[in-house]
């Protein structure tokens, strides 16, 4: 998995129907990702798009805005946010601390967000 303090596992979530399975985000941060995701997963899709593919597209320029901008975190062109949002998959990532989350919005399916 990754290096992220695993200490919100089995904690009770910050928001009703949702569930973070690890993160090493602020308090401050975790709420605005969880919203962020909330809203990503509440937009229409345009017909044809990649339903997972665009609430992760969404989530992860969301969140450049939101947390870059309040953390000045922005350094380099070559490290970013990443984003997968999915039914069934794996993950193995190197984050840069205080910038790791795990979590679920939506039964079934989660979201994994991290800046390289």
């Amino acid at each position: 998995m990754s290096n992220a303090k695993e200490n919100e596992v089995g904690s009770p979530s910050l928001n009703k129907g949702v569930s973070v399975f690890a993160t090493d985000l602020t308090d401050e941060a975790r709420s605005t990702i969880i919203g962020i995701a909330q809203k990503a997963f509440n937009k229409q899709v345009a017909p044809g798009d990649k339903v997972y593919q665009s609430v992760a597209d969404r989530i992860r320029k969301d969140s450049e805005k939101s947390l870059d901008n309040a953390t000045q975190l922005a350094e380099s062109a070559s490290s970013g946010w990443h984003c997968v949002v999915g039914d069934h998959f794996g993950s193995s990532v190197t984050h840069r601390l205080k910038t790791y989350i795990h979590f679920s919005v939506v039964p079934g399916v989660t979201v994994l967000l991290w800046k390289s």
